[in-house]
């Protein structure tokens, strides 16, 4: 029997998960990690619909949308295996990250401010990754690339959460190590689902019920602890933003995640008082 037409052509990416290829349906190679890939983008995208009358600044807006554009790109790039659609997946990880590390180092500053050398820097960072990850096609400059804005990221994180002078609420505090710890652990199920693959591969066939081998989908497990993880965190720096900026606001869970709203300041005890007429 022929095999059958793919309809995205026939996988040519430079990466294969360990996921048995095209299993679970003849249109999808991926099934599993397609679907966990919509962690990814499912949160921001309501976080983004909840934060549309909170009149928050831009940079909340471009953090989700930034997350939501990595989720489309694993989306396609698992659903497909296309080395064009891995492209999508992982530019926009490195350039996705770089935008929350400007994030984390301008929390601080003030409205509409821009640290012009870091904006270079961090352009000059993307272009280098784009322009060595073209050339030579290896997976790992965009792992160790990647694996280096998580480091910053993180320890700029912590750095914010025991600066004594910060006065970090609790929630936001909760926020952050919830979205590290979440991340630390699906950054161990990527690394198991590479290192342990033909021991998951044979423990599926061999001894658990079909029904049991998504759970030992272990890339599947890493979308969804690092797109949740991710989402967490932004929300914490958001929040942290938000008191930066003298704006009260609370965090609600939904769902899909927490989200902000903002509450309005409290009123003076003189705004009762009439003003006089001039």
């Amino acid at each position: 029997m022929a095999p059958p037409l793919r309809i995205f052509g026939e996988p040519d990416a430079t990466i294969d998960w360990c996921e048995s290829n095209f299993e679970v349906s003849e249109y999808v190679a991926e099934f599993w990690n397609t679907i966990s890939s919509l962690f990814i983008l499912v949160s921001p995208l309501m976080g983004l619909f909840y934060m549309k009358n909170q009149n928050l600044e831009r940079r909340c807006h471009f953090m989700m949308l930034v997350m939501i554009v990595i989720g489309i790109g694993s989306v396609l790039f698992h659903c497909t295996l296309r080395y064009s659609m891995q492209l999508m997946d992982e530019v926009p990880m490195i350039y996705g990250t770089s935008a929350i590390c400007y994030f984390l180092f301008e929390v601080k500053k003030p409205p509409n401010s821009a640290n012009v050398k870091l904006i270079l820097l961090l352009t000059v960072y993307c272009a280098a990754f784009t322009i060595s990850y073209l050339t030579v096609k290896n997976p790992y400059i965009h792992e160790t690339m990647f694996l280096i804005l998580v480091a910053v990221n993180v320890l700029c994180g912590f750095k914010m959460i025991f600066d004594k002078g910060a006065h970090l609420s609790d929630n936001c505090k909760k926020l952050f190590a919830l979205g590290i710890v979440m991340y630390v652990f699906s950054g161990l199920t990527w690394n198991g689902d590479n290192r342990l693959c033909s021991g998951l591969q044979g423990l599926r066939m061999r001894h658990l019920p079909h029904w049991m081998a998504p759970v030992t989908q272990l890339h599947a497990w890493w979308h969804f602890f690092s797109g949740i993880g991710t989402y967490v965190i932004t929300m914490s720096l958001m929040e942290y933003r938000m008191r930066i900026l003298d704006r009260p606001c609370d965090v609600k869970w939904k769902w899909f995640g927490p989200i902000l709203i903002l509450q309005p300041k409290p009123k003076s005890i003189y705004d009762h008082i009439p003003r006089a007429k001039k």
